[in-house]
């Protein structure tokens, strides 16, 4: 059976366009883009003739902002996105409106549809409380969260009450929320730094 046929029945297959994943995992553990003759038939005549049926998508900073413009996203409900940087996520989530898709929307505008969010980043991520934050709060409907980051910050640790206050509390469908956040202390700042048992009890409260 040829790569042709069976890359057709592939599209066809419910189970492989409802949770895409368009990058590769090395033996480490570490992420790549997929070869250029891959994303390009992807691109070019996968992803236009599935995209209506597309519910997740993964995608990683190097082909990600390809992925998403390449085409409109009507029925996805889950979005992964795997170190992706400040310019990146400016032109996708802040910047001028591109087209009619779901994804290319202002911060002004709600994204209802979306009810799984995953982000991983293992740099620093400086725009987290000015477009990442935002960008949760116009998920109305999001039932799934999934933070895997590291923020740098002068004053403000990351503990149970910063994460209600900011996120838990705007996401009233809620059920499900995932993290690992590294927060990098400037220490010349002389912040105060909470023991792990006064950063436990901020989840109990």
């Amino acid at each position: 059976m040829g790569i042709n046929v069976k890359l057709t029945q592939f599209i066809r297959d419910p189970i492989f366009t409802n949770r895409l994943t368009l990058f590769r995992y090395s033996s480490n553990d570490l992420i790549y883009p997929l070869d250029n003759t891959i994303l390009d038939r992807f691109c070019l005549q996968i992803l236009p003739e599935i995209h209506h049926k597309i519910k997740w998508l993964n995608v990683e900073p190097l082909s990600m902002e390809r992925i998403l413009l390449i085409t409109n996203y009507s029925n996805l409900h889950g979005l992964g996105l795997y170190n992706i940087e400040d310019e990146t996520f400016r032109r996708l989530f802040a910047g001028k409106k591109y087209d009619d898709s779901s994804i290319h929307q202002n911060l002004e505008e709600k994204l209802p549809s979306l009810t799984s969010f995953s982000l991983t980043c293992d740099t620093d991520m400086s725009f987290y409380w000015e477009l990442i934050v935002p960008l949760i709060h116009r998920m109305l409907n999001l039932e799934e969260l999934t933070l895997y980051i590291e923020l740098s910050s002068f004053k403000i640790f990351i503990d149970g009450n910063n994460l209600k206050e900011n996120i838990i509390y705007h996401l009233s469908r809620l059920n499900k929320f995932v993290f690992n956040i590294l927060s990098i202390m400037h220490l010349y700042m002389k912040p105060y730094l909470p023991t792990n048992e006064e950063i436990e009890l901020t989840f109990l409260m």
